[in-house]
């Protein structure tokens, strides 16, 4: 009993900005002293990293006196930069047209508009179901029964032609990098090498760009298209990437704020993902400074974007990195040792590469029924039954876990009774048409008298997996808490419990809960004390809690979908220096 309602989305024109045009080739510099010079965080003017915030900037001769050459590398001190207007970065490479683009187009041409209307088979990339975790519903008289239930998210599997580069949605990635003295060694070359594994999976209808920060933000490259041209560009300045100065990690997310803010063109995904070892220059000031951040950009930039953040080693600021990733629903990775850094990556790039809804947003509605009941909890981000979910992916499943509580009931039922206590309505996008999807799924539950004698009463095991592992993320999340507040006890009690609840339930012994109890009983050693708890401990902990939530990460290969694990392959090959078995 579905109703589906499809409609085209209006994207509004974008004026391109003026720009401060960029040093040109031609300038007296050598190669390594133009990657260095950094962009001004709210607009496109250059600054120098030697000139100091309150050095005065250089007088400059009228336009025309001065000599063009001279005109395009004025330096500005940061302090003065600051108060001019901010600018976007508008000089994103245009796509190019997929050839079945250009065939749908011609052949639109030649039908009428209702024609042309997208049917349900060519919008529809989910199944869609609300499951009860009981077979029935038989009414107790004296007891109160409170009842997990389901609404799942299935992305189809896709078809051999369609996991093809020109197939699937192309992506627009800006990747952030840390380039701050503490990533200087093996970590920057591990992080540069990373982002050159990036580049060879990537295909001509994506486009990346790269953007470093220390004391300040540096727009390596504009939005490139990945074609071979793109692609040998794009590794000479991953190649030329050095460190420097300090930890303006703000600044970066900034920079790649205003390049997706200026673009002329989207890809259909759209993603920052941004790498750091360390904290901001101002720590106490750079969670409020994130919240302004977005706040600037969101109505700047057209489409909707993810943030995934990676945090590296032991010493970030992972309630910053968290929180980076929250608000834009992505992923938290903790990254303790170096060399895990591309596991992390691919599973990331695996994500993007094979999205097949997102923007999800989900309504629960209580209906009208002859038995009584209340919505007693929703597993959501806030606990409000409106809520968003991550991207569904390819051949993967995304579930909203929430409980219906039913109250001693004295009321008799006809034989083969059943109701439709909940309604879910659910809007979503389709990123390989572009296309809005609207549609409505209801909860049915069997209801049977407390006389009458039937089977014994089955469990969906699908249904009750999902429950403990919501619930195990939320230990996860209360412990995180307690370790906040410096209550360590009171979080390894948490965690020992919450271990202890999962281990006696009926699922024990499914493979994703034994995953999760070993999560939570190895999180125990990260609350030893403060100084853990501080030095990896809460990177840890948060990055588990946001992967199980999600059911994303790269520790957990069992939520990873095809693409992610042969992005995983790939990425080992690529490291390990040897080629890939085909499947």
């Amino acid at each position: 009993m579905k109703k589906k309602i499809t409609k085209k989305p209006v994207i509004p024109a974008k004026k391109p900005s003026k720009l401060v045009r960029e040093v040109e080739e031609d300038l007296p510099q050598t190669e390594e002293e133009k990657e260095q010079i950094p962009m001004n965080p709210t607009q496109n003017v250059l600054i120098h990293p030697t000139v100091s915030k309150v050095q005065r900037p250089r007088k400059v001769a009228p336009k025309s006196k001065m000599p063009k050459q001279m005109m395009q590398n004025v330096v500005l001190s940061e302090e003065e930069a600051e108060k001019m207007p901010g600018k976007v970065f508008d000089d994103d490479e245009p796509l190019p047209v997929k050839p079945a683009e250009e065939a749908k187009k011609s052949s639109e041409e030649t039908k009428s508009p209702s024609e042309s209307t997208a049917t349900p088979k060519e919008t529809n990339r989910l199944n869609i179901s609300m499951k009860f975790a009981m077979n029935y519903l038989q009414l107790k008289s004296t007891d109160v029964q409170e009842v997990p239930c389901c609404l799942s998210l299935e992305g189809l599997e896709a078809e051999e032609e369609e996991s093809k580069q020109q197939a699937r949605s192309g992506i627009d990635v800006i990747c952030v990098l840390d380039v701050s003295g503490s990533m200087s060694g093996d970590k920057l070359e591990l992080a540069t090498k990373t982002l050159e594994f990036m580049v060879t999976q990537l295909g001509p209808y994506d486009r990346a760009s790269i953007v470093t920060f220390s004391d300040d933000a540096y727009k390596l490259s504009p939005l490139t298209c990945m074609n071979d041209v793109g692609k040998e560009k794009l590794n000479k300045k991953i190649k030329a990437i050095r460190v420097i100065g300090g930890t303006e990690i703000i600044k970066g997310l900034r920079c790649g704020l205003q390049i997706l803010a200026g673009r002329k063109q989207f890809n259909s995904v759209t993603s920052i993902v941004l790498l750091t070892d360390g904290i901001d220059n101002n720590q106490e000031t750079a969670m409020g400074r994130l919240r302004a951040v977005i706040r600037e950009y969101d109505p700047k930039v057209v489409t909707q974007y993810s943030i995934h953040t990676f945090g590296y080693g032991s010493d970030h600021d992972a309630h910053l990195m968290n929180a980076m990733a929250e608000v834009k629903n992505g992923g938290f990775y903790f990254v303790e040792k170096e060399d895990s850094i591309p596991e992390a990556f691919s599973n990331c790039l695996g994500e993007l590469m094979s999205v097949v809804a997102d923007q999800i947003q989900v309504q629960l509605q209580t209906q009208a029924c002859d038995i009584p009941f209340a919505l007693r909890k929703v597993y959501s981000e806030t606990g409000d039954s409106s809520f968003r979910m991550p991207p569904v992916l390819s051949g993967s499943k995304k579930e909203a876990i929430f409980v219906l509580s039913f109250p001693p009931c004295n009321i008799r039922v006809p034989e083969n009774h059943q109701i439709q206590p909940i309604k879910a309505s659910i809007t979503y996008r389709v990123p390989q048409t572009g296309e809005e999807v609207k549609e409505q799924a209801f909860l049915i539950i069997n209801v049977f008298n407390e006389d009458h004698i039937i089977d014994e009463i089955e469990l969906d095991e699908d249904v009750m997996i999902n429950f403990y592992r919501v619930k195990g993320a939320e230990i996860l999340k209360e412990a995180g808490d307690f370790g906040d507040q410096g209550k360590m006890q009171e979080a390894r009690d948490c965690l020992a419990r919450g271990a202890q609840e999962l281990r006696n339930s009926v699922v024990g012994g499914n493979e994703l809960i034994q995953v999760l109890i070993a999560d939570i009983e190895n999180s125990v050693s990260r609350f030893a004390d403060r100084q853990v708890w501080e030095h990896g401990g809460a990177a840890d902990l948060k990055s588990k809690a946001n992967g199980h939530w999600a059911k994303r990460g790269p520790s957990n290969a069992i939520y990873q979908n095809k693409c992610q694990k042969t992005m995983s392959k790939k990425s080992k090959a690529y490291f390990g220096g040897e080629e890939m078995e085909e499947d």
